[in-house]
């Protein structure tokens, strides 16, 4: 990963802000060279030469960049919460700036663009999101080895069962999705080693496919693993409340 620098709203690179500093530099030296009255035309070089070094590392980002400055700035910030996962401040800048470059307009035909808001999606946690974005992106760039590869990485069995249960929870009547989900729980049963995050991907998935007994007996596992877990203590209450809003016989 290419390291980067927030540098007052501007993504740059090492050998830029060696640039921008050398030419800073420069400038100084030229000031003082202005005082001890130095020629004239070695003057005008170093001041000319100065100031494209401060300023095209910025300006290149501006004018030349193929992404917008929100994304990069994003691409920053995600880049520093990759390395300090914890820090809640960055978690919440993160959300900002995706937020501000929603705002500002995302180019889904932009591959960069794409992963760059996907793995900030991912690096917050939220990977089914992060794989929403990358189908975006293969909507419009269907051979961009880079989104394929990302959705590949993120979509794990269990996040690829979480991805088709939001799918049919925004479209139930969706009978492929159904079938999908189904082949892929059957897969995610198989495969996975069971922990408390398995048994309540399970559990959902069972809700939303009409199996509430069997999604009853899956959270409870998911509880006997670690009953602290709020998404599974979330998902018990939500099974307990559709289990008694349906009338017995």
């Amino acid at each position: 990963m290419i390291l980067l620098f927030d540098v007052y709203g501007v993504c740059m690179q090492l050998y830029e802000i060696i640039l921008a500093v050398l030419g800073i530099v420069l400038f100084i030296a030229a000031i003082i060279f202005t005082a001890l009255k130095y020629d004239v035309k070695l003057l005008v070089s170093m001041y000319l030469i100065s100031i494209v070094m401060i300023a095209f590392p910025a300006l290149s980002k501006i004018v030349f960049a193929d992404v917008t400055l929100e994304v990069q700035r994003l691409q920053c910030t995600t880049e520093k919460l990759a390395n300090n996962p914890n820090d809640s401040s960055l978690k919440q800048q993160v959300r900002q700036q995706i937020d501000e470059a929603k705002k500002a307009g995302i180019d889904s035909t932009n591959a960069k663009t794409v992963v760059t808001i996907a793995t900030a999606n991912a690096v917050l946690g939220d990977s089914v999101k992060a794989a929403v974005w990358a189908d975006k992106g293969l909507q419009f760039s269907p051979d961009s080895k880079t989104l394929q590869n990302f959705r590949n990485s993120v979509l794990t069995p269990r996040i690829n069962v979480e991805y088709q249960i939001q799918k049919l929870q925004q479209n139930p009547a969706d009978s492929n999705t159904k079938q999908q989900l189904e082949l892929n729980v059957e897969q995610l049963q198989s495969s996975a080693a069971p922990n408390t995050a398995v048994f309540t991907t399970l559990s959902k998935a069972n809700l939303v496919l009409g199996d509430t007994a069997q999604a009853r007996k899956l959270v409870d596992s998911a509880l006997l693993q670690n009953p602290k877990n709020k998404e599974a203590i979330i998902l018990k209450r939500n099974i307990q409340i559709k289990s008694s809003a349906i009338p017995h016989r």
